[in-house]
């Protein structure tokens, strides 16, 4: 899992990706926000402490879009996939930071190469780097793992599904979970690739993994 980065570091980080992301706009810099919020926080005006709380939650919103821009942008040719440093797996590791659960929908399109991305699996990490933010989103990410699961994937984006689902919830909750829509399943497609990701749950190679990150769960994450 990645390392956690200091507050001035994210902040250097976030700064810099929103210039990327925005360059050639007029609005105020990032800086400029930042020390405008934090100066109405502090006021002896009551109103201007209450506005402090629209300014800062603005300010999160937009550095989300920000981060979201690059998250989104073209991929390059042979742009790495694992690499902790490209300008998108550092979005990417900023919007799991800040548990940003509107960046959902766009991560877990990530959770495995896009074409043009390297392949090269990386063994010192169970999680790819979107697998990794989903989990810090935590319960938000639920919906589209599942979703995912239920439509069909190759194996490997079933694979980072499923531990990305277990890591949340825990094994035997994400069994129960997946289980349980299978039941409830109405399209005959639906029911058939959940009962494969369950046979997967159950047995096999992944099994061992899976077993290992639910017992670590509570070494990685604390915000379940």
């Amino acid at each position: 899992m990645a390392k956690s980065i200091s507050v001035y570091g994210i902040g250097i980080v976030i700064g810099t990706l929103i210039m990327l992301a925005a360059s050639g706009s007029e609005k105020p810099s990032e800086g400029q926000k930042e020390d405008e919020w934090q100066s109405l926080i502090v006021s002896t005006d009551e109103r201007e402490r209450i506005a402090s709380r629209k300014a800062a939650l603005e300010e999160r919103k937009e550095t989300i879009n920000a981060l979201l821009a690059i998250v989104r942008s073209p991929v390059e040719i042979e742009e790495e996939f694992y690499g902790k440093f490209t300008p998108r797996n550092i979005a990417i590791f900023l919007l799991g930071k800040l548990r940003a659960k509107e960046a959902v929908p766009d991560l877990i399109e990530f959770v495995t190469p896009k074409p043009g991305q390297g392949t090269v699996i990386d063994e010192a990490t169970p999680f790819s780097p979107a697998t990794e933010a989903l989990i810090e989103i935590g319960l938000p990410s639920v919906p589209a793992l599942l979703g995912k699961l239920q439509a069909g994937q190759t194996p490997l984006k079933r694979e980072q599904c499923v531990k990305g689902l277990v890591a949340i919830k825990g094994l035997s909750e994400a069994e129960h979970l997946i289980e349980d829509r299978m039941t409830d399943a109405s399209n005959t497609q639906v029911k058939e690739n959940l009962k494969a990701v369950i046979e997967v749950l159950k047995a096999g190679p992944l099994r061992e993994s899976l077993e290992s990150i639910d017992s670590n769960r509570h070494r990685w994450w604390n915000y379940y």
